[in-house]
């Protein structure tokens, strides 16, 4: 089981993207840090994500959501004749709502 809690970040004009372009990885790094100090139940191998939209697609938070789990699945669900399977149970992802993308989750 892993957890993944993702937000999406908007920008309010080219100033503000350029100042969250740098900050990325800050941004999810953060996220896990904090929920980590409020003894959160993460098991391991837990994480957090950032969704950057680029100025053009402001108002396409959940198109950009949709595209980057369609990304995590394609790594995820490799071809099965080219994968080596020690641990032999089904795995899970578990995907919880964040910043821009509850009203997402169904």
């Amino acid at each position: 089981v892993s957890t993944q809690s993702t937000g999406i970040v908007r920008s309010h004009g080219p100033v503000a993207y350029l100042r969250n372009l740098p900050t990325l990885f800050d941004e999810a790094y953060n996220l896990a840090a904090t929920q980590h100090r409020k003894n959160k139940d993460i098991p391991e191998g837990g994480s957090k994500g950032a969704i950057l939209l680029s100025m053009d697609h402001q108002d396409k938070g959940e198109s950009a959501f949709e595209k980057y789990i369609d990304a995590m699945l394609d790594l995820l669900l490799p071809d099965p004749e080219c994968v080596v399977d020690y641990y032999g149970k089904e795995e899970i992802l578990f995907l919880g709502p964040d910043e821009g993308t509850a009203d997402v989750m169904n």
